[in-house]
């Protein structure tokens, strides 16, 4: 039996000077799923932050915040909460399985969005 061997990574977790938004609301789920549409009648609300594919690597690259080869993550998620949330300091995103895979192994999530609440999309028309 082959013993597997996994690298120790530090998680990126929020210094003393980090505000977390008040509420982050997260889009979960699949792509075709109707999170555009719902992310535009949330935006149209203007006060359930403003839902956009943040962290999706084609669109914003992490990499843009990487400094000596790290992300650094206060900068992204900074940067992020400022375009992404109301004056109300609700905050959104849209997050895909890989996007949030990739921030929860290298983040502490929790710790920098301790108020965070999922809205989770299925599509029930998986053919169309």
């Amino acid at each position: 039996m082959r013993k597997e061997t996994h690298k120790s990574t530090k998680l990126a977790s929020p210094g003393q000077h980090w505000v977390a938004p008040k509420k982050l609301l997260i889009i979960a789920g699949f792509f075709r799923s109707g999170s555009t549409f719902l992310g535009s009648l949330m935006r149209s609300t203007g006060l359930l932050g403003s839902p956009e594919e943040y962290f999706n690597p084609r669109y914003r690259p992490l990499s843009a915040y990487a400094r000596d080869g790290e992300i650094d993550f206060h900068a992204a998620f900074s940067s992020v909460c400022r375009e992404a949330a109301t004056p109300n300091g609700t905050c959104a995103f849209k997050v895909f399985p890989p996007e949030f895979e990739y921030l929860l192994t290298h983040s502490n999530f929790s710790e920098w969005f301790p108020t965070t609440r999922f809205i989770w999309l299925q599509r029930a028309d998986i053919l169309g």
